[in-house]
This record gives structure tokens, sequence and C-alpha cells, in this order.
């Protein structure tokens, strides 16, 4: 999970079709989840909660098991993606700091505005 660099965000020329990685900071790479070959819900869960600042996921598919028999290939297929998780607007806000990562979460309350690190 991650977010576009500063630089990108501003960019309204950058297609969303051309993305490249390092447009990108990746702030959270979870552990590797074993998939059984077969079309089905398959379900993994983060072993802990993480906020996910940017609003970017990223999921890569490692291996290839089933060869196609049309033209003797390798292929990785899914059918669909969800992620599952609660929006922190309107009561917080993240401002990003730098291009390191660096943010600062600010609580929004109805009566007034405080920032945390």
């Amino acid at each position: 999970m991650g977010h576009k660099l500063q630089s990108e965000m501003t960019d309204t020329s950058t297609s969303s079709n051309n993305w490249a990685d390092d447009e990108f900071i990746w702030t959270y790479t979870s552990p590797e989840f074993p998939m059984v070959q077969e079309n089905c819900l398959q379900k993994f869960k983060l072993p802990e909660p993480v906020l996910c600042i940017g609003g970017y996921m990223q999921v890569e598919l490692l291996g290839r098991v089933q060869r196609q028999e049309m033209d003797g290939l390798y292929y990785i297929c899914i059918s669909h993606v969800q992620a599952v998780g609660r929006p922190l607007i309107p009561r917080f806000d993240i401002e990003m700091l730098d291009s390191s990562g660096r943010c600062a979460l600010k609580y929004l309350p109805e009566t007034g505005k405080r920032t945390l690190s």
C-alpha cells in the first residue's frame, strides 16, 4: 500500500494507465499469501491493522503454475480484487510531509482542529 509522489499528484498530464512503480512510495508490504489454484473466493487477512495513506494498493502475483494449452505459455489470472477497510475521513485527514513517507495525522473534530504526528 502506498501513495504517489507529491510531484506526480499535481501533474494532470500523467495518464492513469501509464503509472510506473517509481512514481509511488510503498509504505506497507504484506506477507505473501499462498493461493489455491482454483476459481473460487479466497480471503486473506493482514496480520495487523494497517493505515493505507494515499489510497493505492498494488497486488503482485508471484509464480506461474498453469500452462495455457493453446500457446504453451504461463499466465497468471485473477478476476476480482477487493480491499475491505474503514475510511478515516471526515474525522481524520493525512498530510504528507515529504517524499520519504513522513506524514501528519490530523484529527478534525466538529469543534476544532488538532494535529498528531
